[in-house]
């Protein structure tokens, strides 16, 4: 009997610790093709060693669970900034000087869902939307 409690115990501290893991890692940059925003499209970037518990793009939503040091930016020299808001608060910014280098770093409060938003041919907006 004592063995099972000391069993349960164990699986009690050990299932919250997995599940808080995170099951994506960029190994290198990955390129998100053809995103489209305004009249455009550009190739975003999520950067080498980006991590999550998972990320998806769909018809133009950019939706990524559980960020840890998630890095976005662009290899196109038309994008010129990228930013992470939350409604109408900037919450980080970066410029994209060296296009396939530069990147925005998504910020450590409230991040559960990021979704692709853009203006004109200049920005790449991520506004922070909560679950």
């Amino acid at each position: 009997m004592r063995k099972l409690i000391i069993v349960l115990l164990a699986l009690v501290i050990i299932l919250p610790t997995q599940a808080a893991t995170t099951d994506f890692t960029a190994d290198g940059n990955i390129t998100v093709s053809s995103v489209t925003f305004g009249a455009g499209t550009t190739d975003m970037l999520i950067m080498d060693t980006s991590t999550a518990e998972s990320w998806e793009f769909d018809a133009g939503a950019f939706t990524v669970t559980n960020p840890g040091t998630f890095k976005v930016g662009s290899s196109d020299s038309s994008v010129k900034s990228i930013k992470f808001a939350q409604g109408s608060a900037n919450l980080a910014c970066a410029e994209n000087t060296t296009p396939g280098t530069s990147y925005a770093t998504a910020p450590a409060d409230n991040r559960r869902n990021l979704y692709y938003y853009s203006f004109h041919h200049y920005r790449l907006h991520f506004p922070l939307r909560g679950r």
